[in-house]
């Protein structure tokens, strides 16, 4: 007496465009990179200057940035839940 086995087939992710589209896989490693210089430079700018980096358009970039970051992960990592990763973006903008 045999077991049937079960199998799962997986569809292969589509690329999409836009926005939202499928990025080189190196991508995130910039982001954290600029994100982390910046981040870094603005502190540092709050003692010893350049004033101008120390600014809230500056602060508000960094923020930005973390909430198209959020969105366009969820759109290329999950398809299923996606609305706590927009929910969570809604919350820091």
């Amino acid at each position: 007496m045999s077991t049937p086995s079960i199998t799962a087939q997986v569809e292969p992710a589509t690329p999409r465009s836009g926005i939202g589209g499928r990025l080189p896989a190196g991508t995130w490693a910039i982001y954290l990179a600029a994100m982390a210089l910046l981040t870094g430079g603005y502190v540092i700018a709050h003692a010893t200057g350049p004033h101008w980096l120390n600014t809230g358009p500056v602060y508000n970039l960094i923020g930005g940035a973390s909430v198209v970051a959020l969105v366009i992960g969820a759109r290329n990592n999950s398809p299923r839940f996606r609305l706590p990763w927009y929910l969570l973006a809604v919350g820091m903008s």
